[in-house]
């Protein structure tokens, strides 16, 4: 059997999660903008975040300085989400986004490539 026909499992789960990612760090671009603009405040003490492709005026993105969850935020809101209910939605999109990306996105696409290669590595000829 030709190994490129097992390629295209894989690789359109890796490309179909891929896009999700890019759909959720769009998300987060836009709430960490909306936090910006009307939560000025609170995007202060939340350490001046910026988001994938978005970061505030004359600042610099670095990375490291993303939006980040902490794991107790994905069973219980975090506090600043009380002053900020028009975000609840959003965040509660971003907090399922998280979830899909590191709790079922990952772990399916490294299983999917595993068998990919073992596959690979036992069809091909002796």
């Amino acid at each position: 059997m030709d190994p490129a026909v097992l390629f295209i499992l894989p690789g359109s789960v890796t490309l179909f999660f891929f896009f999700r990612l890019m759909l959720y760090w769009r998300a987060v671009d836009r709430f960490v903008s909306a936090l910006h603009r009307d939560h000025h405040d609170l995007w202060i003490a939340l350490g001046k975040p910026c988001g994938w492709q978005w970061s505030a005026p004359g600042k610099i993105g670095i990375p490291s300085s993303m939006f980040s969850f902490r794991w107790n935020w994905l069973r219980q809101d975090p506090d600043w989400l009380s002053r900020t209910p028009e975000l609840r939605d959003a965040f509660s999109g971003l907090r399922q986004g998280f979830r899909e990306w590191n709790l079922r996105a990952m772990p399916i696409t490294i299983v999917m490539w595993g068998f990919f290669f073992l596959l690979v590595y036992y069809l091909q000829p002796a």
